[in-house]
């Protein structure tokens, strides 16, 4: 990681000289004090040099990498396709722009050293991103073929590896992605504040089928009710199931693959705030959810039940609807991964088919512990949380 803000190290080289690259295909990878950033080609061409060796600190914005030769201008003129001005396309650091913009958030930064050609194929012979992807995946990297310099694995690798299905509920032994030592550990005190991510969702659909649904609990003389806090419990948990790369926990040896998807609710008690976890919240239907939270928390405001001892949670849900906040920020838990911030319905315009329409609608933001979980992963979850709210009927099967 680069020691000076505003910097950047180049932490590994992905081509060699000589080689033919595309235009946007991947070259280098550099680490921000943020995020780990990939380093595009910015035309077609063969590697003609490269200046700066992989492990150099201290990059600053729009220095000069390397060079690459346009295959066009290599036809064109022996000249310049010796090395002369019009023959290559510099290769430039593009720290400034990258650090701020959303690919780095697809993996947080790690510290790296280049790779030599010579070392053997492994852990150590693997791209930061392709660590950390093979990681979440929980793919063992002795068992991909690198494609990179060298033999080096690269994330493109990884991607095409098979993958282990549903982690968690497969047998095996759960993967430890980071966090090692007490300090990461579940004895850890004290919340963090994540980096967050806000999406905002059409709550029509849901407003609707939660009406018709109470409507009928009322006409079979139910007395509970279905709230919409009950819909993002139930949508979270299914986009945590669909997204195993999501599902994680600490545990005792640090952030590991989660067993079940437990999803954690923030109460508000004259004690202060305190958690209940629904276990296994995927495999449960609204009306048993709703009718769970409710118990649970009901039986803790009362003083008959205490917070449960195990409170890791694949995430934990805080609500501020009921004091009108539009998008809230939690803070992060110290024993949670994830943690999602629930604020109020409200009716506003909208636009729909080009035309000016007034609906409901919700910000949800999801506040991430980036040394466990990648950006591009929490952005993925969200999505899907958001494609369950916006059609409920999903929700139903």
């Amino acid at each position: 990681m680069s020691s000076e803000e505003g910097t950047a190290t180049l932490s590994a080289w992905l081509v060699a000289v000589g080689d033919r690259v595309e235009k946007g295909g991947l070259i280098a990878e550099l680490e921000t004090d943020k995020a780990t950033v990939e380093l595009e080609a910015p035309v077609e061409g063969r590697i003609d040099s490269l200046l700066v060796p992989a492990g150099t600190e201290g990059l600053k914005p729009g220095a000069l990498l390397g060079r690459i030769m346009p295959l066009a201008a290599a036809k064109e003129s022996p000249a310049e396709a010796a090395g002369g001005p019009a023959a290559d396309e510099a290769i430039a650091s593009p720290i400034a722009s990258a650090a701020e913009s959303e690919a780095p958030a697809r993996a947080a930064a790690e510290t790296s050293s280049g790779a030599p050609s010579g070392e053997g194929i492994g852990r150590s012979a693997a791209t930061p991103l392709a660590r950390r992807l093979a990681e979440t995946r929980g793919i063992d990297l002795e068992q991909v073929t690198g494609t990179g310099v060298g033999g080096r694995i690269v994330q493109a690798d990884v991607e095409r590896s098979e993958p282990v299905p549903a982690m968690g509920r497969a047998a095996g032994a759960q993967a430890v992605l980071a966090g090692q030592g007490a300090e990461a550990g579940a004895a850890a005190s004290g919340p963090r504040s994540p980096a967050h991510l806000v999406i905002p969702c059409a709550m029509d659909a849901i407003v609707a089928a939660r009406a018709r649904l109470n409507d009928d609990l009322a006409a079979r003389g139910h007395g509970a009710r279905i709230s919409l806090n009950d819909f993002v419990v139930r949508a979270v948990a299914l986009a945590l199931r669909d997204l195993p790369a999501a599902n994680l926990r600490r545990g005792e040896r640090g952030v590991e693959a989660a067993p079940a998807v437990d999803v954690a609710l923030v109460v508000a008690t004259q004690a202060g705030p305190r958690t209940v976890v629904l276990r296994d919240a995927d495999r449960k239907g609204l009306a048993v959810l709703s009718e769970e939270s409710r118990s649970s928390i009901g039986s803790l405001r009362a003083g008959d039940g205490l917070p449960q001892a195990d409170s890791a949670a694949s995430v934990v849900v805080t609500s501020f609807a009921r004091f009108g906040i539009e998008t809230a920020y939690p803070m992060l838990p110290r024993e949670q991964v994830l943690v999602l911030g629930v604020g109020t319905v409200l009716e506003r315009p909208v636009v729909r088919d080009g035309g000016l329409a007034v609906g409901w609608t919700l910000a949800l933001t999801l506040g991430f512990d980036p040394e466990a979980i990648g950006g591009a992963v929490a952005a993925e979850l969200l999505s899907g949380l958001r494609g369950h709210l916006e059609d409920p009927l999903r929700m139903m099967l």
